[in-house]
């Protein structure tokens, strides 16, 4: 059934085409630590194991954050220092994967739903600003989502023919999901469990899941001989309740997730935080005129759960998966937030759940059909709004990073390689300026520097004699004596 004219099909093409040729040009203006410490730990990682083919085992929180990560992204990171000697093309990788999400979204679910449906499903995921920025920032959530529609994609297909090449095809997916990182696990809950629970015959299911361990065992393996841990949780446990608060402590952090502030903080970050600080980079002032912008951007959002809301149905047997999707999706929320991590990371810790969205939001368009010219001109407009709103961003925080450059160049060019710099920015600098850093004072003082920001709330305090040896408009560095 077509919902859509032959010119509001073009429109929808020709805005996802743009979205996609968007994120091209913002891998250029976005930070390396466009995700704070994680990208930066994981620019690290691939920047150390290609050097040394060792993790920095002189950093607690990298040793804690690699045992953290399967090593898929960073493999993909090795592989390709070694050939650019960049780290910035790190990104090029988030950029690859996320590029080829968007068509992978649309040939998933064109044989289920029909063309004008996942015309638009394929246009959410490419304006939507999360997936955008995952896109372009070095970050692993971005591959795990590919894996996730790709495993969707092949499920879907062995589900209507059962054939070794779509099972073998199948079972790497999800292995080099597991590979990508631990949410790809609710993946195979989902569909295990869809399984089961329409009693479909599991015997053809299980080599494929059989498979896919093997592929993934190896990592998960060596992390419990090195860690103790199969799934290296303890660095997530410790900052958490999962394992520590008791029930009743977790049912109130939970309850204080869900009021009004934790709504609104998952709404923010649903829409990748709109929030000024965003705007700013590392304590560096907000652009003029950016709370008036944002308060219009989150009035743009607040129809997009409508149509998400519009799309649940109970029609078709894709539906039902659909829906099934979305209980789990909602018993994790609430898992999460018992965790104490709030709701603000529970859209990227969520990003498996995507592919759920995307149907739903297709879904409550299409019951619009009588309004549609209002909904397309509404869906161009929003959705410049959403690739405006993430490059706005980036460019402001690139623009930020830039002003950290001279001091990297400064500590590369005129201190010893054996020098420890004491500072709250412990991951860049090893990262740009290749010196160790720390957060904690060394006991042999032995040429340590303090490097402090500014403008930033945290700052090092000199405990004996220091001397100011490098400063300009954002940084001061001191060399103990």
């Amino acid at each position: 059934m077509d919902y859509l004219s032959r010119s509001q099909r073009k429109i929808i093409v020709y805005a996802t085409t743009a979205a996609l040729l968007a994120r091209v040009f913002f891998t250029f203006i976005t930070p390396i630590d466009s995700w704070g410490t994680d990208s930066s730990l994981h620019a690290e990682m691939g920047k150390i194991m290609a050097v040394s083919g060792l993790i920095p085992t002189w950093d607690p929180l990298a040793v804690d954050f690699y045992h953290w990560t399967p090593p898929l992204y960073h493999f993909m990171e090795t592989g390709l220092y070694l050939i650019t000697h960049s780290i910035g093309s790190f990104k090029l990788i988030s950029l690859f994967f996320g590029i080829l999400t968007v068509p992978l979204c649309y040939i998933t679910f064109l044989p289920l739903i029909g063309r004008d449906k996942s015309l638009l499903a394929s246009f959410f995921l490419a304006v939507y600003p999360v997936h955008i920025r995952l896109s372009t920032s070095i970050i692993t959530d971005g591959i795990v989502l590919f894996f996730s529609f790709l495993a969707l994609h092949l499920f879907l297909r062995f589900d209507r023919k059962k054939s070794l090449e779509l099972g073998l095809m199948l079972a790497a997916s999800i292995g080099l999901m597991l590979l990508s990182k631990y949410s790809g696990l609710a993946i195979i809950i989902i569909f295990y469990g869809w399984i089961l629970l329409k009693r479909i015959p599991i015997r053809p299911y299980l080599p494929i899941l059989l498979i896919a361990i093997i592929i993934a065992a190896p990592w998960y393996v060596r992390n419990y001989f090195e860690s103790g841990d199969l799934f290296s949780m303890s660095y997530l446990n410790s900052m958490s309740y999962l394992k520590h608060g008791t029930l009743a402590e977790r049912v109130e952090v939970m309850a204080a997730a869900l009021q009004p502030k934790g709504l609104n903080d998952y709404y923010i970050r649903f829409w990748d935080s709109i929030d000024p600080g965003e705007f700013a980079y590392r304590g560096m002032p907000e652009p003029p005129m950016v709370r008036i912008l944002l308060l219009l951007f989150s009035f743009v959002g607040l129809p997009y759960f409508l149509f998400f809301a519009a799309g649940i149905s109970v029609k078709s047997k894709f539906d039902h998966f659909m829906l099934f999707w979305l209980l789990i999706y909602l018993l994790f929320s609430l898992y999460y937030l018992m965790s104490g991590w709030g709701t603000n990371f529970l859209p990227r810790v969520g990003i498996w759940a995507l592919p759920m969205f995307c149907y739903l939001f297709a879904n409550g368009i299409c019951k619009l059909k009588r309004f549609m010219p209002l909904v397309v001109v509404f869906l161009l407009l929003s959705g410049i709004a959403f690739v405006g709103f993430e490059g706005v961003k980036l460019y402001t925080k690139n623009n930020g990073e830039k002003l950290f450059d001279p001091s990297y160049a400064w500590i590369k060019s005129n201190t010893p390689q054996d020098a420890v710099f004491v500072s709250y920015q412990s991951i860049q600098i090893p990262l740009f300026s290749e010196r160790r850093a720390t957060e904690v004072f060394p006991s042999d003082t032995k040429n340590v520097y303090i490097y402090n920001r500014f403008l930033s709330a945290t700052t090092v305090a000199c405990p004996a004699i220091c001397e100011l040896v490098y400063n300009d408009t954002v940084i001061n560095i001191f060399k103990i004596s």
